[in-house]
């Protein structure tokens, strides 16, 4: 059945990068929340210290330590375990599962007691759960594996119906396991102090999985592909148990055998009716074939009145009015990306026209987009941070030149506060004109700026970036102090490969001459070294490049270049003093996620 194979979903779990910011503190809970504010047992004058002080001694406890603290009295075990347990990740591991048992039992024991346990207990300590089953268990405790196409496979353990009989286990051992995480999220009591659920398992979960989050006292909450077999409401908790839940990132599709069967709109709207009091920042994913609405009636759209910072990423709205709920809120950060065509929300925009509290737009251009976000744009020249995308090709060409005849005019005329600005080409844009790098240009505001071209991934570039221009054009800008070039090319004059697209496929070939090899001693034929003198001669090119930028400009900070991210080092006010760049990593990465974490929204560039 379609439920036992969804467990393979597990061994292919996509990891992002580490570029981002936590939602909740890596410190532990105070000594006194720990402890339920029991009085100490110990005499210790360790333990006359507020909590507050007790937490930035324990900071400097190392981890290996911990253990050896736990085992001194009572007051220093929850001490340690205040660190130790702060962050838990549920993996299926054995230790989890052993983790699972003593919570459960912790909260039986709490439950018979009148809501106290003993001192030392774990529940009170953790902060952070995040459940991310690691595939490695699942074939330790079930035998179960798949092959390079992503099936199921014997492995030479018997015939493939043995193996589909082990899976068929497997599956009703997760879904046991993922009950037994229930049972801890649905009881207020059971973990007092938990603020953030991040789950990562991109399994089917139950309707009464839904029903334990609303009824939890969690404040974050992360839903990355989670699946639902079949369309229902959630059963919200009375009014006394009000779910203040702040932040949430949701990416619920129905299953995949299920698109045209099980809408995801109830759910999704009931999950949204249920914190719309208190949510400040969603971040919502597209759901499959589902088109979302808060119904027909309006007594059920909810008010956002605390939303601050929304993202919509290519989400289709049945209604205007679905659309208007969000765009009602009082919204600082709004994020439309990839959104290229969706009648009710550009209508929505139209009407909404400017929204005075509005400080950072992100949106993507495509022919059929391009009228309604750049009349939403005219009515809100207050913004500070502005990020455009134009089209993927498969979304339809964009009329005319979008960026020079109609963004880059208003843009350089009526945004008179705007500090940062990205701004990224189509596909297969060859060069940026200096047309839009002279009105870049004069914008003086500017303080980091992104410029590029599509796609956002993939090994195939166009842009053969031209520094002398790019340097003449920016180095008007007075406040600049950050620079990134998203998916910047280059000409390989030293490449072995006789190739007239070699600015495309200029990260890709990597492949330098054998005169140029020979010189440096480098063995031809050695692929690996090869690749490595390539690698070393890019990298010291591109620092050459940033450091002719940080010459040209005494208060740029920062650059993005030819894949490497670099920081000016030394002093600008000292006039004998030449500024050098450095290196933040040693190899080239696409920091695909950190440049839209800070060209998009909140965030800090090379801090």
């Amino acid at each position: 059945m379609w439920q036992e194979w969804d467990i393979l979903r597990l061994f292919g779990r996509f990891e992002e990068d580490g570029y981002g910011r936590d939602l909740v503190s890596s410190n532990p809970i105070s000594f006194s929340q720990v402890t339920e504010s029991r009085p100490r047992a110990s005499a210790a004058a360790l333990f006359r210290f507020p909590s507050e002080i007790l937490g930035i001694i324990l900071s400097y406890i190392d981890s290996s330590s911990l253990g050896s603290l736990a085992l001194v009295n009572s007051d220093c075990r929850q001490l340690a375990r205040s660190r130790q347990f702060a962050g838990v990740c549920f993996d299926y591991s054995p230790a989890t599962s052993d983790l699972i048992s003593k919570l459960l039992e912790e909260n039986t024991e709490r439950t018979s007691s009148g809501n106290s346990v003993n001192r030392g207990a774990i529940c009170p300590c953790i902060r952070r759960l995040n459940i991310a089953t690691d595939s490695v268990w699942l074939t330790h405790f079930h035998d179960i594996e798949v092959c390079r196409e992503f099936r199921i496979h014997s492995n030479g353990k018997g015939s493939i119906k043995d193996s589909e009989e082990r899976l068929s286990k497997a599956t009703d051992a997760y879904n046991e396991y993922v009950k037994r995480i229930q049972s801890l999220l649905s009881s207020r009591t059971t973990l007092p102090h938990l603020e953030l659920v991040d789950w990562q398992d991109t399994m089917p979960v139950p309707r009464s999985f839904f029903t334990s989050l609303v009824t939890s006292r969690i404040q974050h909450l992360r839903l990355r592909g989670v699946f639902v077999v079949e369309e229902f409401e959630i059963d919200l908790p009375p009014q006394a148990d009000t779910w203040e839940l702040r932040t949430l990132l949701l990416d619920i599709k129905p299953s995949p055998v299920h698109y045209h069967g099980g809408a995801t709109s109830p759910v999704c709207a009931s999950l949204l009716r249920s914190c719309s009091h208190s949510l400040e920042t969603l971040i919502w994913y597209f759901s499959p074939h589902n088109k979302f609405t808060f119904g027909t009636d309006s007594s059920s759209i909810p008010q956002f009145d605390k939303l601050r910072d929304l993202s919509l990423r290519r989400l289709e709205f049945g209604n205007n009015e679905a659309c208007g709920a969000f765009l009602e809120a009082p919204l600082s950060c709004l994020d439309l990306s990839y959104n290229y065509h969706s009648p009710a929300l550009e209508q929505s925009l139209r009407q909404r026209g400017c929204i005075p509290s509005l400080e950072i737009l992100a949106f993507s251009l495509s022919k059929d987009s391009i009228d309604g976000y750049f009349e939403f744009l005219k009515a809100n020249t207050q913004l500070s941070k502005l990020s455009i995308e134009e089209y993927p090709e498969s979304e339809g060409d964009v009329a005319g030149d979008a960026f020079e005849e109609k963004i880059l005019p208003l843009l350089s005329s009526s945004f008179k506060t705007i500090k940062s600005l990205k701004l990224i080409w189509k596909e297969r844009t060859t060069v940026i004109p200096d047309a839009a790098l002279a009105m870049i240009s004069g914008m003086e505001t500017l303080e980091q700026l992104c410029l590029g071209t599509g796609p956002r991934c993939g090994s195939e570039y166009s842009w053969l970036i031209d520094h002398e221009s790019m340097r003449k054009h920016l180095s008007l800008l007075p406040k600049l102090c950050r620079i990134a070039f998203h998916r910047d090319s280059y000409q390989d004059t030293d490449s072995s490969v006789d190739d007239e697209n070699d600015a495309t496929n200029y990260y890709k070939i990597r492949s330098p001459s054998i005169e140029s090899m020979r010189a440096a001693g480098i063995e031809v034929g050695d692929k690996d070294a090869e690749t490595q003198f390539w690698e070393d001669g890019h990298k010291a090119r591109m620092i050459i490049q940033a450091e002719k930028y940080i010459a040209s400009m005494p208060k740029l900070e920062g650059v993005y270049i030819g894949q490497y991210l670099m920081y000016a080092a030394g002093d600008a006010s000292a006039p004998t003093e030449k500024r050098q760049a450095v290196l933040l990593r040693n190899e080239r990465d696409p920091c695909s996620t950190l440049l839209s974490y800070i060209f998009s929204r909140e965030g800090v560039f090379f801090g």
